[in-house]
């Protein structure tokens, strides 16, 4: 595969308007949850949102509402079950012919790239007005980011391969057997999930997006991180989904002691609010909604017992008081002891689903109510939401 990605510029053939719209190289380093060092080179892309509208450059990503669903029908049917990432997902999507974009390098960065392909070292040059040393190249392959290349991309190849596009999620792919049977794939961006009950079907496509993309790093069985969620099929058609390493990052990220033990998420008391208490600081207002942000994207996923409390959390956000912050250290004190408390999900059947609504009238101190629903196939829930209502 080429994965040549960087192109030659001679600086000198360049006008100041292309220097001066060229994109900054951005580069990032992180430590994963495993202790991996992961680096990751992107593009200042704030220059192109002039002349670049969101929704033809962004990549559509695969609901949760989607997933959640598609896990339980792999457990109702008992499919088999493989999950994979395709590395250097974007470096397989090429520049469009008409597309001339330029990528600057400043420094050590630069250096960096002169060593790794020394054909750049002689455009290498130094800035006469700030020292900096600048180096320029054209970007032949789309970097992380151009979202929306790679995933054209990918859909191309699933419908070569006799898939179709879900109308509702752009992001989940079915292709219907001669025997009637279905194999879903589901994707965001470069992690996948793939699913039918006859493994050999999921061992066919596997090998055909190796023939595009590489060798694939694959998940087999009843046990899956993916999306930071560890996965697991159960013997009896149901799936356990658990983030006990998010849980573990929200309440460290709080910096208090969570040892007490609470015998709930919240109390009566979580919708009162004391106009005269004393606001939190901005630090420790930004830890506040950090904190909640984080506690969202946990809920949602595996943790829907502690949502009503969350969606509270949320609408304090903006301005958040002492009352707030003791309001939410319980909640994390409650999810700290409850850590290994996974979400059960299961199915009587993959046709009828059940739904319940109802709602508390002015329980907000603006006098404003509040509406919670959920939805279930018979064991657990697919989707629940609790939220304000935005008018009186």
């Amino acid at each position: 595969h080429d994965m040549n990605v960087d192109g030659v510029v001679d600086p000198t053939t360049l006008t100041p308007e292309q220097k001066r719209d060229a994109l900054e190289a951005i580069n990032l380093i992180k430590e994963k949850r495993t202790g991996n060092i992961k680096g990751r080179t992107c593009a200042d892309g704030r220059k192109q949102r002039k002349w670049i509208n969101k929704e033809d450059a962004a990549s559509p990503t695969v609901s949760l509402e989607a997933l959640i669903t598609s896990l339980l029908i792999d457990a109702f049917e008992e499919r088999d079950v493989a999950t994979f990432d395709v590395p250097g997902a974007y470096l397989n999507a090429k520049m469009p012919d008409d597309q001339f974009v330029l990528l600057r390098f400043r420094n050590e960065f630069a250096d960096i790239m002169c060593e790794v392909n020394p054909v750049h070292r002689p455009n290498l040059q130094t800035d006469p007005k700030t020292g900096n040393r600048v180096l320029y190249i054209c970007l032949l392959k789309c970097l992380y980011g151009s979202g929306l290349h790679w995933y054209n991309l990918y859909v191309s190849v699933l419908k070569e391969n006799s898939y179709v596009l879900n109308p509702y999620d752009l992001c989940t792919a079915n292709r219907t057997l001669p025997d009637g049977t279905i194999s879903t794939i589901q994707w965001y961006v470069d992690d996948n999930k793939v699913s039918h009950v006859d493994p050999k079907v999921n061992d066919d496509i596997i090998k055909k997006i190796e023939e595009h993309f590489g060798k694939l790093t694959i998940t087999r069985g009843k046990k899956h991180v993916f999306l930071g969620m560890h996965i697991e099929f159960t013997n009896n058609k149901k799936v356990k989904i658990s983030l006990p390493e998010h849980i573990d990052e929200a309440t460290t990220m709080f910096g208090e002691d969570l040892s007490i033990e609470v015998s709930s998420p919240a109390t009566h008391k979580l919708h009162t609010i004391n106009p005269k208490q004393t606001s939190l600081s901005p630090k420790k207002a930004e830890l506040f909604h950090s904190c909640v942000a984080k506690s969202l994207w946990i809920g949602h996923r595996g943790r829907l017992d502690l949502i009503p409390t969350i969606a509270f959390l949320c609408t304090r956000v903006s301005a958040p008081d002492v009352d707030d912050w003791n309001k939410l250290k319980r909640m994390l004190q409650f999810m700290r002891q409850t850590r290994n408390d996974a979400r059960v999900i299961g199915a009587d059947s993959i046709t009828d689903l059940y739904a319940w609504i109802d709602a508390a009238y002015a329980v907000h101190s603006d006098m404003k109510s509040h509406t919670g629903g959920c939805m279930s196939f018979g064991w657990g829930l697919v989707h629940c939401k609790s939220v304000k209502q935005k008018i009186n």
